[in-house]
């Protein structure tokens, strides 16, 4: 994702083989900063941009392969938290938190009810053009996997009962061992295994 030229090191956002681009380049000097303060927004705002037109125009519900293997791969750049160009199982740790504080917006560590379904809601909104006719089916996967993680089924989630259903649920997806989920691992439909449900 990253490459030098000239002096000055170059940010590439590419997306399903579909185009390659420089978004942004900096010079060295300014590269350490940049790269930790800045880079990991930057780059995952370059990657949500990238999605919106490819799958607004699936508005039909009609996805085919190629563009379900994009969305993976935009998913997939989203679980890099520490926006290295490596997805490993300490990213999909850090992952968990970020998501689960998207739910818990009062920050107390339980998603009630009500942060539940405004976060259902906030999804609806934020996906509606990526995902078309088939939004409902990916709330109800949504629904089903929060209501999963609801180990004492109280209609709240406490960030334990999250975590645990969620790290097992990623730990399937690094299928060799080998601390690297790979894109191969990824693409894999991890609702068949234990857990994911």
């Amino acid at each position: 994702m990253y490459r030098e030229r000239n002096g000055r090191l170059y940010i590439q956002a590419v997306f399903a083989g579909r185009f390659e681009k420089e978004a942004l380049y900096i010079s060295f000097c300014e590269g350490m900063i940049f790269m930790k303060l800045v880079l990991p927004v930057v780059l995952l705002v370059v990657t949500a941009i990238a999605a919106v037109p490819v799958f607004a125009e699936k508005k039909s519900g009609s996805f085919t392969e190629q563009d379900k293997i994009a969305l993976r791969k935009v998913e997939l750049a989203r679980l890099d938290t520490n926006k290295d160009g490596i997805v490993t199982v300490s990213d999909l740790m850090n992952s968990i938190k970020f998501k689960f504080a998207a739910i818990d917006t009062n920050n107390d560590r339980i998603a009630d009810r009500v942060e539940i379904e405004n976060y259902i809601k906030r999804f609806r909104a934020e996906h509606e053009g990526v995902y078309g006719k088939s939004l409902d089916n990916q709330e109800r996967k949504l629904r089903q996997r929060l209501a999963a993680a609801d180990q004492n089924r109280d209609g709240t989630l406490i960030f334990n009962e999250y975590w645990q259903y969620f790290l097992a649920r990623y730990r399937l997806f690094d299928r060799n061992k080998n601390g690297i989920i790979e894109e191969n691992e990824y693409f894999t439909d991890v609702d068949q295994y234990p857990y994911a449900n």
